[in-house]
């Protein structure tokens, strides 16, 4: 089996230790993982990472000025995360938190990959953002079978 994890970077936090934690679970299991990260290589993971986890870091995370760059920032991280997704060749995709998840299932259209998101936080009382809230694609719902 091949995982392929995606967040916005490795520092601190719950679901940067959650991921790691999991990451090492399955690389153990003797599964090939990857985690690719927005994060650029400078910002290094605050929590350890079994060896045989290939963790790529992006590069992606930029700060946007206005709308156009904004979404030129946002189609150049959908680019690129496709790419790296594609060429980590998984069996699964998960990603973690609100805007990654978002990029992530946009990145990841007609790839034939599944993708689960993970949300740890109650939408009905976290703010993710004006343009990301108003937009058809801050309404994606998927089912979630228990």
């Amino acid at each position: 089996m091949r995982l392929t994890f995606i967040i916005s970077s490795l520092s601190h936090g719950g679901a940067e230790r959650v991921m790691s934690i999991m990451a090492n679970y399955w690389v153990k299991k003797g599964w090939k993982v990857t985690i690719l990260t927005f994060a650029g290589a400078e910002m290094l993971p605050d929590y350890d990472l079994d060896e045989r986890v290939t963790h790529i870091p992006l590069g992606l995370m930029s700060d946007s000025y206005d709308l156009i760059s904004g979404l030129w920032n946002n189609i150049h991280r959908i680019l690129r995360l496709r790419d790296a997704i594609y060429n980590s060749k998984p069996d699964v995709v998960i990603s973690f938190i609100d805007t990654v998840n978002v990029l992530t299932l946009i990145a990841s259209k007609n790839l034939k990959i599944p993708v689960l998101v993970s949300e740890r936080n109650n939408p009905a009382k976290y703010y993710i953002g004006n343009t990301w809230e108003n937009s058809e694609i801050g309404h994606i719902y998927l089912p979630i079978a228990l």
